[in-house]
């Protein structure tokens, strides 16, 4: 995922319950267009080679988007791209 274009960042995070553990992937993209592509484009195959039928009881995904007023955000928390 950070080698794909448009990718920001993006963290993988653990549930504390042993049982019924519980996973959360969260990425953050400059478009839209980039997310889409690299869901259209990657994830099937990472799925494939995953075998997530046999790791995976329950899949789903949400977008939350952001507005643009966020946009300069990330030079205040350190962006050093610019």
């Amino acid at each position: 995922m950070q080698r794909s274009k448009g990718m920001l960042g993006g963290s993988f995070n653990i549930g504390a319950q042993q049982e019924n553990r519980r996973f959360l992937v969260t990425s953050l993209w400059d478009t839209w267009e980039n997310h889409s592509a690299y869901a259209q484009n990657k994830v099937p195959d990472l799925r494939k080679h995953a075998d997530v039928k046999e790791d995976l009881e329950t899949m789903e995904g949400r977008l939350v988007q952001f507005g643009s007023h966020l946009a300069g955000s990330a030079k205040l928390m350190g962006d050093k791209t610019s």
